[in-house]
């Protein structure tokens, strides 16, 4: 059996890696959030990621989005770029917050644990599209895994760009935060399962928690 190849959901450079486009039919998808207006791009001349807007010009993110940058551009979907600054950054559980003083909707950040099967929305700027929707579900509770300490599975696509962005619960709340995916090739045929990893808000909590 193959080992499993773990992937920041995050775009590096100025060249667009081939992607493989899977048509799927599926149930019918949770009706969409109405926060969408809260997701951002995040990005600079190195690479793109996302973020979303919890209030007060508070910006949450992946730290492997912002790196070891001091500032970053945010952008909303109304085509606004304006500079953020990070105010901090935890490598070990991949979250950062960043402060802009940006007009962007606000959506709430829930500290609660996600619930195995419950119904998500994942956000983001995935490749070289921006504001973007998935749907899934949470796929069981969150544990340490590969190299994130506290992450919860998701069935929903997440891909290159789209980590930083939110998972919302089905009230648009953040429950989560993207930061990478499992490529697993199985059987025969050589087929790839694909996996999303989310930090739970809970742990967003927590870290904002110490540095207030």
């Amino acid at each position: 059996m193959r080992k499993p190849l773990y992937l920041a959901a995050q775009i590096f450079g100025a060249a667009c890696a081939a992607v493989l486009v899977l048509f799927l039919v599926s149930a019918q998808a949770p009706a969409p959030t109405p926060k969408a207006g809260s997701v951002v791009y995040l990005g600079d001349a190195r690479g793109h990621g996302s973020g979303v807007h919890i209030g007060e010009g508070y910006i949450l993110t992946a730290a492997h989005v912002v790196r070891d940058e001091t500032t970053m551009d945010v952008t909303t979907d109304a085509n606004v770029t304006i500079k953020g600054t990070v105010l901090w950054s935890n490598k070990a559980y991949d979250v950062a917050l960043m402060r802009a003083n940006v007009q962007a909707k606000v959506a709430p950040l829930s500290c609660r644990e996600a619930i195995p099967g419950e119904d998500i929305t994942i956000a983001g700027n995935p490749n070289d599209l921006k504001f973007i929707k998935t749907y899934g579900r949470v796929g069981g509770e969150a544990r340490e895994y590969g190299p994130w300490k506290r992450v919860f599975v998701a069935d929903a696509t997440i891909i290159p760009g789209v980590s930083g962005g939110p998972t919302f619960d089905a009230k648009g709340n953040v429950i989560g935060v993207n930061v990478g995916v499992m490529l697993v090739q199985t059987g025969i045929s050589g087929s790839i399962a694909r996996l999303g990893y989310v930090v739970p808000a809970s742990v967003a909590c927590m870290l904002m928690a110490r540095d207030i």
